[in-house]
């Protein structure tokens, strides 16, 4: 009998021995032993090796969710039946012995018992093994706090009638009484519309007005109370900053209202078309945007870092200060809130690596070399994704003969103008017609680097792999407060002043330059391939990188090609992604412009997962090899 566990798979002989734990041992799996199971294509005399190299907790649905969008397609289309959810199923990878391929089996994760198995490629298997930047995000961030304390203020006393009639206003609430608790007295001032986990929050933020004052601690420590109450806390905190500016706060009652009927206008700010009937989306909007502006606190902390180029592991506003000062007390808080971060770019070539983009359809599963793939536009099928891969030279050497749409970067920059953020009108504002007009304008690549610079030294230096989780760690942001709160040093085991050593002494050496931000809303992530004369492809990155609120642009040595990822004001984005593929045709360049709507990225251990314990750079691209061999020539085109 063969069982599979959490602990690892186990076999019973017929003479009762149970092996369990061997690392040496090869076994073959009779047919009559699969049952019922038809997914697996098998050879009964295929030699597997005992020893699994993964094992993971997965949600799984007997019966397929949605269609596969791999290419090459998973095997036997099994990537179609795991889900978002707690995990039911344990997954288990073996290799084979004399195959290639893999043994992938699925097992119920209370009994062992195995439910379906496939034999996978070696691309498949890195989809499993590698984690996902927001997998990873979860793991640190998400909160495991049980029961929020806002069930407390649901049960609490009910709130008196002149408290009511203040949230009421003018509202006609019928049938509005007086019960025992907030929840049963305010329970009709929600709309039944909101879902259940929404409406029991914002039911608690309405007793918790019946007392709203600024609390007298640290808002680092505030915010972590409720960190498992997103929308408790969002509220709270901008009710909070109301009071503190001296604003007044939105009719909670009546916004929420007029949302759940229909009546509310749309906000300033573009709604999602899957949300837009969605009446609570539409009443938190409208309620976000009556909120104190918090966008001029975070420019005037980040401008000030990015000017004095300080590297701080803690937020700029102290703990102490905050206790002290009501304006300090609410920056902290709002830098905290907005999630002020410390984010590093590296230059490549710097650590003797090499970046290469891919732009198509194709060969879409992660492997080791893999930074981030974006899907571009908003089709349900076919397409486009731009894949950015991180790589020594041999391993480019060896794909792009093989890959002939590989294109190898020779120069990189980023840019960001916080100072485009206009805080009269709560807006981002872009001058399109500069960045039009630069399809017309001559830059060269040499151009570009004595004006913003990059790697300048012939040869590049050796890191260590503490070094390599420092680049990892800065590559992907470092929030301000999960530093302060120790957050990455107790996920990491890595502490916040050895953080700050590498960091000063890689930018010393010139392997990446700092910058300091937040979230930023209000913004489209946007895809704009380029290939045509150098001159216009040169002169459309520099206006980019001069003139949108962030840029990141890559260029190819012969200054052909070139891909920029870009953000820019949500309300500018249709038309400049509409008009510049025409003017770029008028001017002899072919240029693809389209919304990012979604990416997966791999940034959290790219350095660590290629550097060798010799110190080199790993070379083995087998990972997306094997996926490009098996296309036919028509498709890689």
């Amino acid at each position: 009998m063969l069982k599979y566990w959490r602990e690892g798979p186990e076999i019973k002989l017929e003479d009762g021995t149970t092996i369990r734990g061997a690392t040496d041992v090869s076994f073959r799996i009779p047919k009559h032993h699969l049952g019922g199971i038809k997914t697996l294509e098998f050879d009964e005399n295929e030699l597997i090796s005992f020893r699994p190299i993964l094992i993971l907790k997965m949600r799984y649905s007997s019966r397929p969710v949605g269609e596969d969008m791999m290419y090459p397609a998973s095997t036997g289309n099994w990537i179609v039946h795991v889900v978002d959810g707690v995990p039911n199923v344990i997954f288990t990878i073996q290799s084979l012995v004399n195959d290639n391929r893999f043994l992938l089996s699925i097992s119920d994760i209370e009994d062992g018992v195995l439910i379906d198995a496939y034999l996978i490629h070696k691309y498949e298997v890195s989809l499993l093994s590698m984690k996902r930047d927001l997998v990873v995000h979860k793991d640190i961030f998400h909160s495991r706090t049980e029961r929020p304390e806002i069930f407390d203020l649901l049960t609490s006393e009910s709130p008196s009638w002149p408290f009511i009639a203040s949230l009421v206003e003018d509202v006609t609430i019928p049938n509005l009484t007086i019960k025992d608790t907030i929840r049963e007295t305010l329970e009709p001032l929600v709309p039944s519309s909101f879902p259940q986990p929404i409406r029991t929050q914002v039911l608690a933020f309405l007793g918790w007005l019946r007392k709203s004052e600024i609390p007298n601690e640290d808002p680092i420590v505030f915010r972590t109370r409720y960190s498992s109450a997103d929308v408790f806390r969002t509220l709270v905190e901008g009710h909070l900053l109301c009071l503190i500016d001296g604003v007044k706060p939105p009719p909670y009652v009546r916004i929420m209202m007029m949302a759940d009927q229909g009546l509310l206008e749309l906000t300033d700010r573009p709604i999602p078309e899957t949300e837009i009937q969605n009446p609570w989306v539409r009443a938190e909007v409208k309620i976000q945007e009556m909120f104190p502006d918090m966008m001029k606190c975070v420019i005037k902390y980040a401008q000030t870092l990015n000017t004095q180029g300080k590297i701080l592991t803690k937020l700029p506003v102290t703990k102490e200060e905050a206790m002290k000062s009501k304006t300090s007390w609410s920056d902290r808080l709002v830098l905290s809130r907005m999630g002020f971060f410390m984010r590093g770019y590296v230059q490549r070539k710097s650590v003797g690596l090499k970046t290469a983009i891919y732009y198509g359809a194709a060969h879409k599963w992660p492997h080791k070399h893999l930074e981030m793939s974006a899907k571009l536009g908003f089709q349900t099928s076919k397409a486009p994704q731009v894949q950015i891969m991180v790589m020594p030279p041999n391993a480019v050497e060896r794909v792009t003969r093989i890959l002939k749409k590989i294109h190898v970067i020779d120069w990189e920059m980023s840019s960001l103008h916080l100072s485009l953020y206009n805080n009269r009108n709560r807006r981002w504002s872009i001058n399109s017609s500069i960045l039009i007009k630069s399809l017309e304008r001559k830059r060269s690549l040499r151009q570009l680097r004595n004006e913003f610079g990059g790697w300048q030294n012939k040869s590049p230096i050796s890191i260590n792999q503490r070094q390599a989780k420092i680049l990892d760690l800065i590559s992907w942001g470092l929030y301000l407060t999960s530093l302060e709160t120790n957050q990455y040093s107790n996920y990491f085991n890595i502490k916040n002043q050895v953080i700050e050593d590498e960091l000063v002494h890689l930018r010393e050496k010139g392997v990446l330059s700092l910058h300091y931000s937040s979230v930023l809303h209000k913004l489209t992530s946007a895809c704009i391939f380029v290939e045509g004369p150098s001159s216009p492809v040169c002169s459309l990155s520099r206006s980019f990188l001069k003139h949108a609120p962030s840029a990141n642009v890559r260029i190819t040595k012969d200054g052909k090609t070139s891909l920029i990822m870009t953000r820019i004001p949500e309300d500018k984005a249709y038309d400049l992604l509409t008009v510049l593929p025409q003017v770029a045709s008028e001017n002899g360049v072919h240029l693809r412009a389209l919304p990012i709507s979604s990416y997966i990225a791999y940034r959290n251990n790219l350095y660590q997962r290629l550097l060798k314990d010799d110190g080199t750079w790993d070379a083995d691209v087998s990972g997306l090899i094997s996926q490009v061999r098996l296309l036919p020539k028509d498709v890689e085109d």
